[in-house]
């Protein structure tokens, strides 16, 4: 059985359609990437799965527990993080400052250092600015603190919105060993959304190709590879 599946007939904003018919599942434990031109939907589709874009008749499981199509909050609880573009973080609060808000629903503040304590080994670049303010942070160590951040709760499945935007290559590649190593460490299930596609065909064990609001590829990174697949998704 699926551990995260989603049925969406449509989605938009206002009159605007943006997503039709797009359903998909994913396996526990597994990197699914969804890739496409720009404007094809894939944040979109993201918006709709955590519940920021409310939509009607729409269904979305995970772990076999139906999650709100219009409460975000709810969603999180059951065990789905949402890192959007930008990597943003609250730039008037310290790094460790930003680590607890993520952690606001944990028992107490040794649950809350505890689970920092765990973060700081897949982050040990944050470990020595702790303390500094969350504003200075280069663009790397801030995509780092979101990453974290979202896994403050210990979420069943992460969804991250082009955490490649605005980073170096080197930066890039390890952003996405990170990715990696997030999935293997702590077992996360992960959806992402990216526009460097080689980079992200390097580390998914799925992919999903949306083009004009429909799916109209799902296989392997070595299926996807292949020129005609390729020409099929990007070239409208």
């Amino acid at each position: 059985m699926s551990f995260l599946t989603a049925s969406i007939p449509e989605a938009g904003y206002g009159s605007k359609i943006v997503l039709t018919n797009v359903s998909f599942d994913v396996e526990q434990g597994a990197i699914a990437a969804f890739i496409g031109p720009n404007g094809a939907g894939k944040s979109t589709l993201l918006k709709v799965l955590i519940g920021l874009l409310p939509t009607k008749a729409s269904s979305v499981t995970l772990d076999s527990h139906a999650l709100s199509s219009r409460n975000p909050e709810v969603n999180v609880k059951k065990g789905i993080s949402f890192v959007p573009q930008g990597n943003r973080v609250f730039t008037e609060l310290s790094v460790r400052e930003n680590l607890e808000v993520g952690g606001y629903l944990l028992s107490g503040k040794k649950a809350v250092a505890s689970r920092i304590e765990e973060l700081l080994v897949i982050f040990p670049d944050l470990k020595e600015r702790l303390k500094a303010n969350s504003g200075v942070l280069s663009g790397g160590e801030k995509q780092q603190l979101a990453l974290a951040r979202a896994l403050m709760l210990k979420p069943k499945v992460l969804m991250l919105d082009e955490p490649s935007l605005g980073l170096s290559p080197k930066l890039v590649t390890k952003a996405f060993d990170t990715v990696v190593r997030i999935n293997k460490d702590l077992g996360t299930t992960i959806l992402i959304v990216e526009q460097k596609v080689h980079e992200v065909l390097r580390i998914a064990m799925w992919v999903y190709a949306l083009r004009m609001g429909e799916i109209v590829f799902s296989g392997t990174p070595e299926e996807v590879q292949k020129g005609e697949t390729m020409r099929k998704i990007f070239l409208v």
